[in-house]
This record gives C-alpha cells, structure tokens and sequence, in this order.
C-alpha cells in the first residue's frame, strides 16, 4: 500500500460523512505527521520563494494576486452557497461520479469568473480599510495608544 493510501485510510470519512474526504475529525497521527511534513515543505523553500519574488517581474504579478487572497478566502464559500447553491444554479452529481468530474473544469471557470469579479468589486472597500489601518494601527502614531484600547474595549463589550 503507498503512503498516500495509507494516509487516506488513516483520515478517511468515519460514516455519517461519506462526501467529506479526508478530514481531521478525529485527527490521527497520519494527519499530525502530513501536517508537518507540510509546514517542513513550506520552510525549505521559503527562502527560494522569497528570492523569487524578490525579482521586479514576478513582484509585479505576486503582490496583487497576495493582496487578493485574503478576500478570496474569507468571500468564496459565502458567495459560492448564496450564488449557485441557495438559488439552485449549481449542479450536485454524485460525489466521484463521471458527472461530477466531468464538471470540474467548467465548475471551477465559473468559480474563477464570480471570484474574479468578487476581488475587482471590494477592492475600492480594500483601499478604504487598509487606510483606515494605517490610520489606526497602534505604532503609527505611539501618542495615541488610546484607540488600541478603544477597539480592545469594544471588542470585549462585543464579547460578552
């Protein structure tokens, strides 16, 4: 058996999730131990990536697909059930089946194009926030410790 099927066989889906896949729930020394062969990965290669980036060509297409990437993923699943599953637009075959991989590519097109139009719609909201941060920040002016305090303060009134 390769390592790869053991280690789906060690995080399989217990059976009350038959479309989850692979998950962490309840986590396995497999899953511990792909997580940090994972992170490992990650922490060779970061100063190789660094060094690339670090170039004008591959900065200029880097930063703004980063700078995207944090509304792409706090958007994508809101806007994916509320677009297409919630209003019934989204096909559902059977998990693994030829429908459902036959409509990947199309599926994932589609995904692009909504999200694509996601990022270029909040980008004014982005530049507005990032302002706003900049602004606010704790270190940009040290005379005014008083509004971390403020936010501390409203966030755990939120809180509670």
């Amino acid at each position: 058996m390769s390592y790869r099927a053991q280690l789906d066989c060690d995080t399989g889906s217990p059976p009350h999730l038959p479309r989850a896949g692979p998950h962490t729930n309840p986590p396995s020394a497999a899953m511990l131990a792909w997580t940090v062969a994972q992170v490992g990965l990650c922490l060779l290669v970061a100063p190789w990536a660094r060094r690339l980036t670090d170039r004008e060509r591959v900065g200029r297409v880097v930063r703004p697909v980063g700078g995207a990437s944090m509304t792409l993923y706090l958007w994508h699943m809101l806007l994916v059930a509320a677009a297409f599953y919630l209003t019934g637009l989204a096909p559902e075959p059977a998990f693994a089946s030829s429908a459902w991989w036959t409509l990947r590519v199309p599926w994932l097109v589609v995904l692009g194009i909504v999200m694509t139009g996601v990022v270029v719609a909040l980008g004014p909201l982005e530049h507005v926030l990032s302002l706003l941060y900049e602004w606010a920040r704790p270190h940009a002016d040290p005379r005014r410790p008083w509004r971390l305090w403020l936010g501390l303060a409203a966030t755990a009134a939120a809180l509670t």
